[in-house]
C-alpha cells in the first residue's frame, strides 16, 4: 500500500511511467524522501530504458528505469539466500575478535567465552549450520565460541584446527 500511494503521488504530478525496484525496509518517511528524489530527477531528457540509482539514508537502495508502463516493486531486507557453508566467515569473525582476547581476560579474567550471532531475519546473518554438521573450530585462545544462528539454534564449537566435518 505505501509503495502504491508513493507510484500514484508520482504519476499524478509527472505522468512518466517508470520501472522502480526498491531493496530495503521501506516506512512513510523513506518513500516521501523517494518521492522528492523523483520529482526532483529529470525524467523527461532520459532515454527509455535509461536507469538511475537512488539511495535514500544508506537504508534503501532504488533501481528506477525510465519505461513504458508502470512498474514498482519492493524486495526488503529480510529476504535472501542462507549460507549453509558459513564457516571461513565464523573464523574470520573469531580471529577479529581474539585480538581483544587479551583486553577480555583483564576485564573478566581467563573464562572468556565468546558469543557470535548471526540474525537471520536480515541478509547479513543469513547463516545457517547444517544439522548433521559436527562444528570444530580453531577458538583461538577463548574457552568456549558459541555460534546463534538467530533465531533457530545456537551451536557450541569445540576447540580445533581442523575443518567443519560431518558427524559419522
Amino acid at each position: 500500500r505505501l509503495i502504491d500511494s508513493c507510484r500514484n503521488k508520482y504519476e499524478k504530478r509527472k505522468g512518466i511511467p517508470l520501472q522502480v525496484e526498491i531493496l530495503g525496509c521501506v516506512n512513510d518517511r523513506l518513500l516521501e524522501e523517494l518521492l522528492s528524489k523523483l520529482l526532483q530527477h529529470d525524467f523527461d531528457s532520459m532515454a527509455l530504458d535509461e536507469k538511475v540509482e537512488f539511495q535514500i539514508e544508506n537504508k534503501c537502495k532504488t533501481s528506477v528505469t525510465k519505461a513504458t508502463q508502470s512498474y514498482w516493486s519492493c524486495m526488503d531486507d529480510q529476504a535472501g539466500l542462507v549460507n549453509r557453508n558459513p564457516f571461513s566467515i565464523i573464523a574470520k569473525r573469531v580471529e577479529e575478535k581474539a585480538k581483544k582476547l587479551d583486553d577480555y581476560k583483564n576485564a573478566v579474567g581467563n573464562d572468556v567465552r565468546l558469543l557470535l550471532v548471526a540474525n537471520r531475519m536480515y541478509n547479513s546473518g543469513k547463516l545457517a549450520i547444517p544439522e548433521d554438521t559436527q562444528f570444530d573450530i580453531d577458538t583461538c585462545g577463548f574457552k568456549w565460541v558459541y555460534f546463534l544462528s538467530f533465531p533457530t539454534k545456537i551451536h557450541k564449537c569445540k576447540a580445533s584446527k581442523s575443518s567443519p566435518r560431518k558427524k559419522s
